[in-house]
């Protein structure tokens, strides 16, 4: 008892979400309390082989960097690390270098925190797509200040805050 209200709240703001990631269905939207968190459960739930790897960028957001490297050691895959310029600018042909047979994830943030340098998520998911390879976004920097088309590039998972570009605070 009590709890419609809250569960009424939180279907709303789930629907809104998936409207914000480009449509996606409101079913597909978990909320986490960050998105630290969020890329721990896409992680410690994926079904890495032994031989298995992950791609993201050396000079990536903790958020991305930390629950990669502990759940490989807990998992068992490897993570592999594609070098950002002097800039902390990414480059997907750089990205793609560090991609190989035993690729099974890419995992990066969508604009650099760093250096404000946007992903073209179309091409890289593209690329993803066409080798059978779960993209994992971080969109914190992202989703609410620009347009975010999840499904439509390509996109497997997102994983973002509400403290930015959603404008989420408790009070």
């Amino acid at each position: 008892p009590g709890r419609e209200p809250f569960f009424a709240a939180a279907d709303e703001t789930r629907e809104y979400i998936g409207r914000l990631l480009g449509g996606a269905s409101a079913r597909n939207v978990t909320l986490t309390k960050n998105t630290n968190e969020g890329f721990n459960i896409i992680l410690q739930g994926f079904d890495f082989g032994p031989d298995d790897n992950v791609v993201t960028f050396d000079r990536e957001h903790s958020s991305i960097i930390a629950p990669c490297v502990n759940a490989s050691e807990a998992r068992g895959f490897k993570c592999r690390f594609a070098r950002m310029d002097e800039n902390f600018n990414p480059s997907i042909d750089e990205l793609w270098s560090q991609v190989d047979e035993h690729t099974v994830m890419v995992l990066v943030s969508h604009v650099q925190s760093l250096s404000g340098c946007a992903l073209d998520l179309r091409e890289l998911g593209r690329r993803c797509r066409e080798r059978g390879i779960f993209l994992a976004v971080d969109g914190i920097q992202s989703v609410g200040l620009m347009p975010f088309k999840a499904e439509e590039w390509g996109v497997s998972a997102v994983s973002c805050g509400g403290y930015k570009g959603l404008g989420a605070f408790i009070s």
